[in-house]
């Protein structure tokens, strides 16, 4: 994922990258520390970024645009790509899940206050 793409998902939830520098056997490192995941919810939470492109936005109406989630069928294919196939994808679906709906709240409420501006 590209630098701007992961600033944008960081902001997407108030977050930001730190830059920071640490020594590695004499070369600098960067490191990107924003915030600490939970071992078990790493699968979930990789899977939310490499997905996080095909949320849908819908557009049209008096209530302005809307975020939805992202398909079914493109989710479980992404799951399959990074190895989570059968049982194991349940788990961290479910987790996938609360991180979307998460995301999606965030979305539309900057939405409904960027039509309330306008």
């Amino acid at each position: 994922m590209a630098d701007e793409e992961t600033d944008d998902a960081l902001r997407c939830f108030g977050l930001q990258k730190d830059e920071a520098k640490e020594p590695v056997k004499g070369k600098a490192l960067d490191v990107c520390h924003v915030c600490d995941v939970w071992p078990r919810h790493v699968k979930a939470l990789n899977l939310f970024l490499a997905c996080m492109g095909q949320l849908q936005l819908s557009l049209g109406g008096m209530g302005g645009a809307n975020w939805r989630a992202v398909q079914a069928i493109n989710l479980a294919q992404e799951a399959v790509w990074q190895g989570l196939q059968g049982k194991a994808q349940v788990p961290v679906v479910q987790q996938y899940r609360v991180i979307e709906q998460e995301a999606l709240r965030i979305l539309n409420e900057r939405e409904l206050q960027a039509l309330r501006k306008s």
